[in-house]
């Protein structure tokens, strides 16, 4: 039921019938390929906010090499990265981007036999073996990162439309 939505919610909400556009074409993806998708951006706006917010606080990682941490300003602190550092950020990404890449192509056709979406192989400690409290934790990481999203682009937008938020403190 986590995939579908909320437990007492027998199926998705989609009055435009969107998440059945895999049946008119095969250039469509499934609803499993979307919610893969989904979850990764809930992932990455969660990791992303709760990094703006740690930088924007003056908090930085020990040690650095030979980098001053000292712009907190999280649009324009990436570039003071040294080249070697976004090596590492991009080799870092293209492997795990990469080892995510089984299964998308199933989960594009709606095969979710072989993966569920989301299941990237790092979070089954995390899951409960009750199979009603897992369905639970799944359905709060998609609301989390979902209102992360939101929250991302509210920062975004009071940092490049001065503010648009009020009261907002990173910009």
């Amino acid at each position: 039921t986590a995939f579908l939505g909320a437990p007492d919610v027998p199926e998705p909400w989609d009055p435009l019938k969107l998440t059945e556009l895999y049946k008119v074409s095969g250039n469509n993806p499934d609803v499993a390929w979307l919610r893969e998708a989904e979850l990764k951006h809930g992932r990455m706006a969660m990791l992303a906010v709760v990094g703006i917010i740690v930088q924007s606080s003056g908090a930085h990682l020990p040690g650095s090499a030979e980098v001053s941490f000292g712009d907190s300003n999280w649009v324009t602190a990436p570039s003071s990265l040294p080249a070697a550092a976004w090596g590492q950020v991009i080799a870092a990404i293209g492997l795990e981007e990469g080892r995510n890449a089984k299964g998308l192509y199933d989960l594009w056709n709606g095969q979710t036999d072989k993966r569920e979406p989301g299941d990237n192989g790092w979070g089954k400690s995390f899951l409960s073996s009750d199979p009603v409290a897992a369905d639970k934790m799944r359905l709060k990481e998609l609301k989390n990162g979902r209102l992360a999203m939101i929250a991302f682009m509210g920062i975004a937008s009071n940092h490049f439309i001065p503010g648009a938020l009020p009261g907002c403190m990173y910009s």
